[in-house]
């Protein structure tokens, strides 16, 4: 009778176990920061490195860069854009954890009509990102998650570019979430948000209704990915803070500002922050944190 409960509670423990083992799989923490817009002066940098000191202490497992990484590239010479992107570098490595970049407008060389750069220059668009930060639009997996970093930008046949995804990238979203199960819980990513709402379209708190699609063919996107588990939307560009779910439980959120309103202060409603989220199963919970008061 001893041996029987004996080999049941080492069952017992063993399964409680397996069970805590997998739960924790499941459970993970990430930091949503877009919009640092670095300058080469100490406002910026040390504001930058403020942000970075605080994301440390909160020990995520990793961060996720929503674009305008810099400001900016479009209209300086090639010497000090690449000495932005190499500065930039140079203090995201103050991270402890690992960090995936995405591209936003102000990370495209020459591409403003004030550009004196040829559009002959091996750097010219977003050839220099790529130089610094590879593919503008690529996929990582972490623990069951699957996160789709996107490029909103078509560049045009002269200067400028157009705010929609180009054929090739919306292939590319078609085959790579084919290799994914439907259950499998999705986030991507864009630096110009795919969609606003009211309410944040007037520059407000989190909307409440009135879909507004910013990225032109934002509704070719959402068809590859409509039957698959896409939870959340994570978005920069216009420095507020706004949340909204729509009634296919999928959340859009647009992430403040680490710049706020260019290294002057707060912009709308949002403090100079980034977004702080914990991960358990397929739901994520998500915190506003500013860090000027820490």
């Amino acid at each position: 009778m001893k041996k029987i409960l004996f080999f049941s509670l080492i069952f017992v423990l063993l399964f409680s176990s397996s069970v805590l083992l997998s739960q924790s799989e499941k459970e993970f923490s990430f930091v949503f920061m877009t919009d640092i817009h670095l300058k080469d002066n100490s406002k910026a940098t040390n504001g930058l490195k403020k942000a970075i000191e605080k994301i440390n202490r909160l020990k995520p497992d990793f961060v996720i860069t929503g674009g305008d990484l810099v400001m900016d590239v479009q209209g300086t010479t090639a010497e000090k854009a690449e000495g932005l992107f190499q500065l930039y570098n140079d203090i995201m490595k103050q991270l402890n954890m690992p960090a995936y970049n995405t591209m936003g407008n102000h990370d495209m060389f020459g591409v403003s009509k004030k550009s004196k750069v040829e559009l002959s220059n091996p750097m010219y668009g977003k050839k220099m990102y790529e130089k610094y930060f590879g593919k503008t639009y690529y996929s990582f997996e972490y623990k069951n998650w699957h996160f789709i970093i996107l490029d909103p930008f078509a560049l045009s046949s002269g200067r400028g570019y157009g705010v929609r995804f180009f054929k090739e990238e919306l292939d590319w979203v078609k085959n790579n979430i084919a290799k994914i199960d439907s259950k499998t819980p999705v986030c991507i990513v864009s630096h110009v948000p795919l969609r606003l709402f009211k309410k944040e379209q007037d520059k407000d708190t989190a909307g409440t209704a009135g879909a507004k699609d910013i990225v032109g063919n934002t509704k070719d996107l959402l068809k590859i990915l409509e039957k698959h588990n896409l939870k959340l939307v994570l978005q920069g560009h216009d420095h507020i803070y706004g949340a909204y779910t729509d009634n296919k439980n999928i959340t859009y959120l647009i992430g403040g500002a680490i710049c706020g309103t260019w290294w002057n202060g707060p912009c709308f409603n949002a403090e100079r922050g980034f977004l702080y989220f914990k991960v358990s199963g397929d739901k994520a919970t998500f915190e506003y944190m500013g860090y000027d008061s820490d």
